[in-house]
């Protein structure tokens, strides 16, 4: 039987295994597609396995194969607590290295330079919150958890064909209130050896409980 807070259970799933959500918005989803009320199948097209550097944390990244969006399940390990989320890549975010972010004017990712006429782009830290302006024009804002940045190795599976360095950084934040999707994450992947900084993801996303998800190994 699959026990999703079991953590070598999900060392085990590669790409190519097919994962099922069954969350209230993946029904919604199925439902709108004109599949009925029923979960959403989809296979793993990649897996990014990502460990802090003082081991308090590993995560691991399943990037779903879906035509329409960039849809990630995400495990997050802490000891013996497992944490499941579901997160999708912000449509109306472009995602980018640290001088991207700048010239299209996305400095609210950072917190301001001591020097704001002269700073290197890997110096820079990432914002205490974040506000994302919601479908009917509120403003929400999320706040960085507890853990900071957090900086990590990654393994990507399968291996990209081009060389791409293995260091990540990972900054969690969640909203106050009520919302569909309260978690927001950045993901910064390379930019060790770059001036220009690592590739940059913003994604919204919620917590899935034990019945939201079924996993079939490959």
């Amino acid at each position: 039987m699959m026990d999703v807070y079991n953590k070598d259970f999900w060392k085990g799933i590669n790409p190519g295994s097919t994962i099922t959500l069954k969350d209230k918005q993946s029904i919604e989803d199925s439902m709108e597609k004109g599949n009925g009320m029923k979960g959403m199948d989809y296979m793993v097209k990649a897996v990014y396995r990502l460990k802090e550097f003082n081991d308090l944390v590993e995560w691991h990244f399943f990037l779903l194969d879906d035509p329409g969006e960039r849809i990630w399940v995400m495990i997050k390990i802490v000891q013996q607590e497992i944490d499941l989320r579901v997160y999708f890549e912000h449509p109306q975010f472009e995602s980018g290295n640290r001088r991207d972010m700048i010239d299209l004017g996305n400095l609210w990712l950072f917190m301001e330079p001591d020097n704001p006429e002269e700073f290197q782009f890997n110096d820079l830290k990432f914002s205490d919150f974040i506000e994302i302006e919601e479908d009917n024009g509120d403003m929400l804002t999320y706040r960085q958890k507890g853990f900071k940045e957090m900086h990590c190795e990654c393994e990507i599976v399968p291996e990209p064909s081009e060389i791409f360095d293995p260091i990540a950084t990972i900054v969690e934040y969640k909203a106050k209130g009520v919302c569909e999707n309260p978690e927001l994450l950045l993901w910064e992947l390379g930019g060790k050896d770059s001036s220009d900084g690592g590739l940059i993801r913003l994604m919204l996303g919620c917590t899935l409980g034990p019945t939201e998800i079924d996993v079939l190994e490959a």
